[in-house]
């Protein structure tokens, strides 16, 4: 193998990752979405690449507060609607329509529908190449993100269950009330007009029970508190930059293949950045190129690649997931393949612009409690799960270039 001696080191190139991730962490906080400390990450991040090859970064407009945007526009449409079911029912529906609608199409989907409604900020992509010896035949991007989330409170204080629960009773709420009205209008008819009573006023006080998961939502982010965001995901930013850096210091050049790096802004309100790379680079050769998205690589029994993303709805390249399953069988590392039925990584972005995309992560898809709260920090960070994630991603670019 041309980079055994690569994966033999994998603990020291482990440890120099997780120095990188040190020294953003204590040195560029709160670099959430759009602000000067993500920006001066970047820029450190960006003359790291350049000690390797060339680096192009390139600028983009964001509206980071709309991806935070639904917990409050929803919820307030929610309880509305449950307030006007008791006057007219065509009122309620429209307003539970609207609410399940921004629900669906901001947070479900991640369309970006209600970017235009908040404020703008910049934001930057860096994409950095290292060429090989040859003609490329083929080009594999690791991506991951730089700017780290604001707390999900309602998540550190209750837990991850409980948070999707809340999530779940607040879509459950909107639904029932929707039915409902549409049931008053057949049982009632009028287009449901008259003030509820009888039967109809019972099943409105049952969707009284709904109103303590409207009201919890809008707790759900504390937009004044930024986690370190150590793993999630400077984890994967410090392991791609230690990759390239690696198979530059070894001094072997690849035949065939192009390994690029590609560190994208703004990835935690909606991978933003890897959007905004598909939509300037719908040139790039999608025949030959593949995306492996580095993201929270903190538990060694939980590392694996991920079918499927995007709230369980965006569908990754299967067959480039088995293809990165027996890359980590070739270094014997125990490595899962599963669906993520909860959030996305920049993977998901990829595949829906139809590039072959995987993501790999190191955690639990059952919302450890470090994930998006304060205790995503640099001790936590796992060196033997970024040794494991090492030698995967070497074992990507040396098969890829047999």
């Amino acid at each position: 193998m041309k980079f055994q001696d690569l994966i033999d080191n994998r603990e020291e190139s482990a440890k120099h990752a997780r120095q990188r991730v040190s020294t953003v962490c204590n040195t560029f906080e709160n670099r959430k979405s759009g602000s000067e400390q993500e920006a001066q990450t970047s820029a450190f991040l960006k003359d790291q690449l350049q000690n390797v090859c060339e680096v192009k970064q390139e600028f983009f407009d964001v509206y980071p507060e709309a991806y935070s945007g639904v917990f409050y526009i929803v919820p307030t449409f929610a309880l509305l609607a449950t307030v006007a079911y008791f006057f007219t029912a065509m009122v309620s529906l429209a307003l539970a329509l609207v609410g399940i609608v921004v629900f669906v199409v901001q947070f479900l989907t991640n369309s970006h529908a209600l970017d235009l409604l908040y404020p703008k900020k910049q934001s930057s992509n860096l994409t950095a190449v290292l060429p090989c010896k040859h003609q490329a035949e083929k080009r594999v991007y690791f991506v991951a993100n730089v700017d780290a989330t604001r707390e999900w409170t309602l998540k550190y204080r209750m837990g991850g269950t409980m948070f999707i629960a809340t999530l779940f009773c607040l879509l459950g709420g909107l639904l029932y009330l929707a039915v409902a009205n549409v049931a008053r209008w057949v049982i009632v008819g009028g287009l449901g007009s008259q003030i509820a009573t009888g039967s109809m006023l019972i099943v409105g006080y049952v969707s009284l029970a709904f109103v303590p998961f409207y009201i919890a939502t809008y707790f759900a982010i504390n937009k004044s508190k930024v986690v370190s965001g150590a793993n999630e995901n400077m984890s994967g930013c410090a392991l791609a930059i230690e990759l390239l850096q690696s198979i530059k210091d070894s001094g072997v050049e690849l035949d065939h293949t192009e390994v690029g790096v590609i560190l994208t802004g703004s990835g935690a309100v909606g991978a933003c950045g890897a959007r905004e790379w598909c939509q300037k680079h719908s040139d790039e050769d999608k025949a030959k190129t593949v995306f492996v998205c580095l993201n929270t690589l903190k538990e060694v029994d939980s590392l694996g690649v991920n079918t499927r993303e995007g709230n369980g709805i965006v569908k990754n390249d299967v067959a480039l997931a088995d293809f990165v399953g027996s890359c980590a069988q070739d270094v014997e590392v125990p490595f899962k393949k599963r669906k993520l039925p909860f959030g996305h990584t920049d993977s998901a972005e990829f595949s829906r612009r139809g590039f072959s995309s995987v993501s790999v992560t190191g955690y639990n898809p059952h919302t450890p409690e470090y994930l998006h709260t304060r205790y995503d920090t640099v001790d936590n960070v796992s060196e033997p799960c970024l040794a494991n994630a090492f030698a995967i991603c070497v074992s990507i670019v040396e098969k890829l270039d047999e």
